[in-house]
C-alpha cells in the first residue's frame, strides 16, 4: 500500500515544484524603456578629446538608464578629458590644495577633477563650462570657495 502511494506523491511533488518555479519568474516590468543615448566616446590619453567633439569623432551608445558623460582632470597648466557613460548622472568639483607657501597665504589650488553628464544623444560634445577653456561657472567658484574656507 505504501509502495502504491509513493509514485503518486513524486507525480504530486513534481507539479508543485513545478509551479513554485513559475511563481518564482520576476514579472516584466511596466511602462516605456529606459532611452539609449549615443554619447561621445574618448580616453584621457587622447589629445582630440580635449576639444570639441565633432560629428566624426567616436562615440558609443551607453546601456539603458545610463546618461552621458564628461570628466575633465586639471592639473597645473594640464587638461585632460575623458567622455563616455556613466550610471549616475552626478555634477561635481574636487580641488586638492597645496599649503600655503607663505605664512598667512592663502593654500594654493594644486589640481582638480570634474565631472559632468547629460541625457540626450551626443550631448557631451563641448568643453566643461568651468574648464580654463571657458569661464569659470559660479557652481565651481562655490565648491573651491567652500574647500577654501574649509583651510580656515
Amino acid at each position: 500500500m505504501i509502495i502504491a502511494r509513493i509514485p503518486l506523491l513524486f507525480l504530486f511533488t513534481s507539479v508543485f515544484a513545478q509551479e513554485q518555479t513559475g511563481e518564482d519568474q520576476a514579472p516584466e516590468p511596466e511602462g516605456e524603456p529606459e532611452p539609449q543615448f549615443e554619447c561621445f566616446s574618448c580616453e584621457l590619453d587622447d589629445a582630440s578629446c580635449n576639444g570639441n567633439q565633432t560629428d566624426s569623432s567616436p562615440t558609443v551608445t551607453c546601456p539603458p538608464g545610463f546618461s552621458c558623460s564628461t570628466v575633465l582632470i586639471s592639473s597645473g597648466m594640464t587638461e585632460e578629458y575623458k567622455r563616455g557613460c556613466t550610471r549616475t548622472c552626478e555634477e561635481y568639483c574636487v580641488g586638492h590644495y597645496d599649503p600655503a607657501s607663505e605664512e598667512e597665504g592663502l593654500p594654493e589650488l594644486d589640481f582638480f577633477a570634474c565631472t559632468s553628464c547629460c541625457q540626450g544623444d551626443k550631448c557631451n560634445r563641448n568643453f566643461l563650462t568651468y574648464s580654463s577653456a571657458f569661464s569659470i561657472s559660479s557652481s565651481l567658484i562655490a565648491s573651491l570657495t567652500t574647500l577654501i574656507m574649509l583651510f580656515f
